[in-house]
C-alpha cells in the first residue's frame, strides 16, 4: 500500500472501509513516517465528474488543514470529522440513511402508482415536501427518464454490511437497517454483483404489480 513512497509523503484514501481498518492503515502509515487521512467521498459519478464532491476527512487535523486546498480539487464540501477513521465512520453513518430512503423511496412510488397517482407528478411534489431527500430527488428521477446510476449492486451491499457492522459495533440497534441489508443482498444474488443498483427499482416495481406509463 505505501510502497515507492519516501517518508514525509502524503497518503489520502478515498475508498468506503471499516473505520477499525483504516486506523490500522493510518498506524501503520504514521510509523513508516507518512501523513494519513482517511477521505471518504460522497456525490456519485456526477459528483466526481463536476468536482462537487463531499469529502469527509479522518486524521491529523494539521494534515487536515495543510491538504484541504488540494482535496478541495474533488469536492466542494471538505470537511474534518475527527481522527484517523472519522472519515469512514461518517461515510458509513451516510450511506445506512442513504440506502434506507432509497428502498423507502421505492416503497412509495409503488403505493402510489398502485393507488392511480402519476409518479413524475408524485416525484414534484414530494420533493417540496418533508418526505424529499436528494437519493429520491436524482435517482428516481434517473429512473423515471430510463437513464443509469452507474453504480454496481455489489457496493450497495458492500456499504450496507458495513455500516450494519459499525452498529453493531458501537451498540446501536440497527432494526431497519439490517432489514434493508437484507434487501439488497437479496437483489444481488439475484441479478448479480455488476448489475446497475438502479435497476433495484424496476425489480421492486415489477415485485409490486407496478407499471410506469411513459418510461422508457
Amino acid at each position: 500500500m505505501f510502497a515507492g513512497l519516501q517518508q514525509g509523503s502524503v497518503y489520502i484514501d478515498t475508498s468506503t472501509n471499516a473505520p477499525a481498518t483504516m486506523r490500522r492503515i493510518a498506524e501503520i502509515g504514521i510509523s513508516k513516517g507518512f501523513h494519513v487521512l482517511d477521505a471518504p467521498v460522497s456525490g456519485g459519478v456526477v459528483g466526481a465528474r463536476e468536482a462537487t464532491l463531499t469529502v469527509f476527512v479522518g486524521g491529523d487535523k494539521k494534515d487536515f488543514e495543510r491538504l484541504q486546498p488540494l482535496m478541495k480539487c474533488m469536492g466542494r464540501n471538505v470537511v474534518y470529522m475527527g481522527a484517523a477513521g472519522s472519515g469512514n465512520v461518517t461515510k458509513l453513518v451516510n450511506n445506512v440513511m442513504m440506502y434506507i430512503n432509497f428502498v423507502g423511496a421505492c416503497e412509495g412510488m409503488a403505493m402510489a402508482v398502485k393507488a392511480g397517482i402519476d409518479p413524475q407528478t408524485l416525484l414534484d411534489v414530494i420533493n417540496t415536501s418533508l418526505g424529499q431527500s436528494i437519493i429520491l430527488e436524482r435517482n428516481m428521477g434517473l429512473f423515471l427518464k430510463g437513464e443509469h446510476w452507474d453504480f454496481a449492486t455489489e457496493l450497495a451491499v458492500k456499504d450496507m454490511r458495513l455500516g450494519v457492522q459499525l452498529g453493531g459495533e458501537t451498540g446501536v440497534p440497527m432494526e431497519i437497517s439490517s432489514r434493508v441489508e437484507r434487501v439488497i443482498t437479496r437483489f444481488r444474488d439475484e441479478v448479480g454483483p455488476g448489475k446497475d443498483f438502479l435497476e433495484f427499482m424496476r425489480d421492486f416495481m415489477q415485485r409490486s404489480g407496478v407499471e410506469l406509463p411513459g418510461r422508457p
